[in-house]
């Protein structure tokens, strides 16, 4: 795939850009250089084709705008509890570190979840010792740590063909909320806001993103300048001790706010939302359109 003649030889087949839409590159790719070229001679002969790849750990190789140039779609890796001496919130910490980058670029972020290796163990700490459903709450909780850190989109993996993992469906279970906050994704304005964790671990260390509150929480707004404030804990049962986080999101509009999913509303006076979140667990406020002040 590296050499010009490779994709000739594809066009001489009689393929257009009409006949696919783009091209998964080989795994992992650590060399800038070989991905240039392959890149380079693809666009050549199917310039409206989309080029992606996943391209693991970017602390122990290359830069990772070197590799912008051979790129449209970068999956960052996720990775969390594979390694020992990854915490749960690497997925965060990875996209708030290297994302910037590629969107000033012009490029597009994708999140790529992973659930293996030490995900699929379970220990005391966890509440129901359910393997199937650990692995489904770390699946759903990187997707939010992802929308948190400005993926936008998701490469999800088919967990039940890794060794020993359960055989569970992933991005399926968790589409439908995706596609209900997809405007304030695509927008892609979100800001950081001001957390306060009052009880439970208060902060983690999630390298390469540094030091990062146990609850963490941003607000989106979409196009149509409707608000959702989109929070998680950033922790697994393990590196909270099994206990949850009471925390305080400070900085939002008031208003009443439906959370999404959970069949209830949070009314805001002064700014702050207090809430609780277990560890995986994640709340999405969205602020209702027609509220007038009154109950």
């Amino acid at each position: 795939m590296e050499s010009e003649s490779f994709w000739e030889e594809v066009r001489d087949m009689g393929v257009t850009d009409d006949d696919f839409y783009g091209v998964y590159f080989p795994d992992e790719e650590g060399s800038p250089s070989t991905l240039i070229s392959m890149y380079t001679g693809m666009k050549k002969y199917f310039p409206n084709a989309v080029a992606g790849d996943y391209l693991g750990d970017m602390q122990t190789g290359p830069d990772d705008e070197e590799f912008i140039p051979g790129l449209d779609v970068c999956y960052f890796t996720t990775y969390t509890k594979f390694h020992p001496e990854r915490p749960h919130a690497w997925v965060y910490g990875n996209l708030i570190a290297n994302a910037p980058d590629w969107k000033n670029a012009g490029k597009t972020v994708y999140v790529a979840t992973e659930a293996f290796g030490q995900a699929i163990e379970v220990n005391d700490l966890d509440p129901d010792l359910n393997t199937t459903q650990k692995v489904a709450d770390r699946h759903e909780s990187q997707i939010v740590m992802g929308i948190l850190g400005g993926a936008q989109g998701v490469f999800s993996y088919a967990y039940k063909y890794a060794e020993d993992t359960p055989g569970y469906t992933g991005w399926t279970s968790f589409k439908p909320k995706y596609e209900q906050v997809w405007p304030w994704i695509m927008n892609d304005n979100r800001t950081l806001l001001t957390t306060n964790v009052t009880s439970g671990r208060t902060n983690i260390t999630s390298d390469p993103g540094g030091t990062i509150d146990a609850v963490t929480a941003y607000i989106f707004t979409d196009a149509d300048d409707r608000k959702l404030v989109v929070s998680s804990s950033m922790l697994d049962f393990t590196e909270a001790n099994g206990t949850a986080n009471n925390a305080t999101i400070t900085g939002v509009p008031d208003g009443m706010y439906d959370v999404l999913w959970e069949n209830r509303t949070v009314n805001v006076t002064d700014g702050t939302i207090n809430d609780t979140w277990q560890p995986y667990e994640y709340h999405f406020y969205q602020l209702e359109t027609n509220y007038t002040g009154t109950m």
